[in-house]
């Protein structure tokens, strides 16, 4: 291997070894998504695609803005001088962290084709959910498909997906308000996805270390340790969604960021993330979550809204009942964050 003198050329050169062209989003979701990044962020996205410069990256650099932006200046400048968080061009549905120890530098990539699957899926879930949400449909140009149709083009999606890992299916444009709601809880998700990984460094996980790791102290009764890292990896990064909001969190928009927890597990489930040596079932990390930073009777009604709809019509009624475990969980990420960057500071 090459020898590297900051992070981003690290990452460069991995993503240059796993690069693998995939679909690009059709114009108009390109054009959607710009619109809705511009309103965002306030930028134009930018049109440069190759190995290095992939799709998305502008959306990846400003969720680190917001990010460091909650950072003291002391972790502030561990996070410039050890990490660069980039967009990777595979056909892989992950997110993933490397290291190149000999100067630890640290590479987060989130996969495009993880992206592509959560926009696809998310304008299938909300035309399934809301017909009045679609805008123009290719399949069905001169009328709105009916709810069978839009059904019977949602399962093929999956199917494909499954075989191809591309983000390949009917072309669909939402109407606007829609359009809005949807690339909103698309940033959160992309937000939790790159904050997970963070959330795999503050537990020293590609780190030697002898003794506990916090994830060992929290989750004792999970036999399993990698298991364990993955659960807290999520609370991490939930605890980093709720620190990067732009506005204090109200019980009404907690409660949005839960259902795009849900969205977002429900996806990984339906995409064969059932449980396996290296990860807990995605439904089981949802409910996990959900205790922690909702309390049990939230993660009861989510349970039993795979099989009543309206159970989450009645947490929407209880709001003022959730129950959070925040400050246990902030108090571990600020330990964490302190003996892990104060590692880094001696290399």
């Amino acid at each position: 291997m090459p020898v590297f003198n900051d992070p981003r050329a690290y990452a460069n050169y991995i993503k240059r070894i796993k690069f693998r062209d995939v679909t690009r989003p059709d114009a108009a979701d390109m054009a959607h998504r710009k619109k809705f990044m511009a309103a965002h962020y306030k930028f134009e996205m930018s049109d440069n695609y190759n190995a290095e410069d992939t799709r998305y990256q502008r959306v990846i650099d400003e969720i680190i803005v917001e990010f460091k932006g909650q950072l003291n200046e002391v972790y502030r400048k561990v996070f410039d001088e050890h990490f660069h968080f980039t967009t990777l061009e595979t056909t892989t549905v992950n997110a993933e962290i490397s290291v190149y120890k000999p100067k630890a530098f640290y590479a987060v990539f989130i996969n495009t084709t993880l992206i592509d699957l959560l926009t696809k899926m998310g304008k299938l879930s909300a035309i399934k959910s809301n017909p009045e949400a679609l805008k123009f449909c290719n399949r069905y140009p001169g009328r709105k498909p009916n709810a069978g149709e839009i059904k019977a083009m949602r399962d093929e999606y999956i199917a494909a997906f499954s075989q191809t890992k591309r983000a390949d299916g009917p072309f669909i444009v939402l109407e606007e308000s829609y359009a809005v709601a949807h690339f909103e809880m698309l940033n959160v998700q992309e937000r939790f996805i790159i904050f997970h990984e963070i959330g795999h460094f503050l537990n020293g996980d590609l780190m030697e270390i002898s003794g506990l790791r916090p994830s060992d102290m929290i989750f004792l009764n999970e036999p399993n340790p990698k298991h364990r890292k993955e659960y807290f990896a999520d609370l991490m990064a939930f605890l980093l969604v709720l620190k990067t909001e732009r506005q204090p969190v109200s019980p009404e928009r907690k409660f949005f960021l839960l259902t795009t927890m849900i969205t977002l597990f429900d996806t990984f489930y339906l995409f064969d993330n059932k449980e396996n040596v290296s990860h807990p079932d995605a439904i089981k990390r949802l409910f996990c979550l959900s205790d922690y930073f909702y309390g049990v009777r939230f993660t009861e009604l989510i349970h039993q809204s795979y099989e009543d709809s309206t159970a989450m019509i009645k947490a929407m009624s209880i709001l003022d009942q959730m129950k959070s475990s925040e400050d246990m969980i902030t108090q571990l990420h600020d330990k964490a964050m302190e003996a892990i960057t104060g590692w880094l500071l001696q290399k």
